[in-house]
C-alpha cells in the first residue's frame, strides 16, 4: 500500500544522509494530493526551507497549504505562529 512506501520515503528524509536537493525531491513526492503524509511531508518542506535560510518560500509553503486546514484548528495555529515569526525575521 502507498502508506508504507510512503513511510519509508519519510525513513530516507529523517534518518538518510542527504543533501538539501535530495531532501527537497522526496518531499515533492510526499506533498503531492492524495498522499497519506501530505501535510507532514509540507511541514518538513517550510522546516527545510528554514534550515537553508529561504524564508520567503517557507511563507509561500504556508499560504499553499493553510487553505486546506480548515479540519485541523492546531496546525493551522502553529502554522499561523510561525508566519508570524518568519516575517519578522524577513
Amino acid at each position: 500500500p502507498q502508506v508504507f512506501w510512503d513511510l519509508a520515503l519519510f525513513y530516507q528524509f529523517y534518518l538518510g544522509d542527504k543533501t538539501y536537493e535530495e531532501k527537497f525531491q522526496i518531499l515533492n513526492k510526499l506533498s503531492g494530493p492524495d498522499r497519506p503524509f501530505r501535510l507532514l511531508a509540507i511541514e518538513g518542506k517550510i522546516d527545510l526551507f528554514l534550515e537553508n535560510g529561504l524564508y520567503d518560500e517557507a511563507l509561500e509553503e504556508i499560504d499553499i497549504v493553510q487553505p486546506e486546514l480548515s479540519n485541523s484548528l492546531s496546525l493551522n495555529n502553529r502554522l499561523n505562529n510561525l508566519k508570524t515569526v518568519i516575517e519578522s525575521l524577513n
